[in-house]
């Protein structure tokens, strides 16, 4: 090694070169301390080491992505807004859930409200819960901003392009008067994690 390293400092190209006598390996993977995480199998599907690696490569408190995203959630069963994996505050200080809309009562929606399910909430999470905080699961990208936004119960087509339109900041004409205003940041992902039954995906 020491042959081998004046070598190469006699070398024009070569500025520095000494032999490194001992090394340690590290394995370059983040694991997160959540209770669930072993359990999310879905995540290597979508190769989540590399993403979050990439990141953290770049600044290690972008790991978990940028508050300067926002990730619009939409379902009938809405997003509980002080759900544990969610209320935990972003880099920067801002809290994660910027709003939680219920759309059938065109109200702020309240931890309190009987909710149908989970599903949303659990999208949510599935989404952006809290790394580190040794409870539930790791969401892909815990460090960008949610809206969750509850849908009437079996909404038409008008009722659910008027809120897909609101998370991005367009005005969808509606004229309820207590139609909310727009987020303080609009949506740049929405998730439609819900289906219509009975019905085609397209007439054409």
């Amino acid at each position: 090694m020491l042959r081998l390293a004046n070598k190469l400092n006699e070398m024009a190209e070569v500025v520095y070169a000494e032999p490194r006598m001992l090394s340690v390996l590290e394995q370059d993977v983040y694991t997160p301390d959540d209770l669930l995480y072993s359990h999310q199998t879905y995540l290597p599907l979508i190769d989540w080491d590399a993403a979050w690696d990439t990141l953290d490569n770049t600044n290690v408190n972008l790991r978990g992505g940028t508050p300067e995203i926002c990730i619009a959630v939409l379902d009938i069963d809405g997003v509980t807004p002080n759900h544990p994996d969610l209320p935990a505050p972003l880099t920067g200080g801002s809290q994660k859930v910027l709003m939680s809309v219920n759309f059938a009562s065109m109200f702020p929606e309240n931890p309190t409200d009987g909710f149908l399910d989970h599903h949303g909430t659990q999208v949510a999470g599935m989404a952006t819960a809290a790394f580190d905080n040794n409870r539930g699961i790791a969401g892909v990208a815990p460090n960008c901003h949610v809206i969750g936004a509850r849908l009437p119960f079996s909404p038409d087509d008008l009722e659910s392009a008027d809120v897909i339109l609101w998370t991005a900041g367009l005005d969808a004409g509606n004229t309820d008067p207590a139609f909310p205003a727009f987020p303080g940041q609009l949506a740049d992902m929405i998730i439609n994690s819900w289906g219509s039954g009975n019905s085609p995906l397209s007439h054409v």
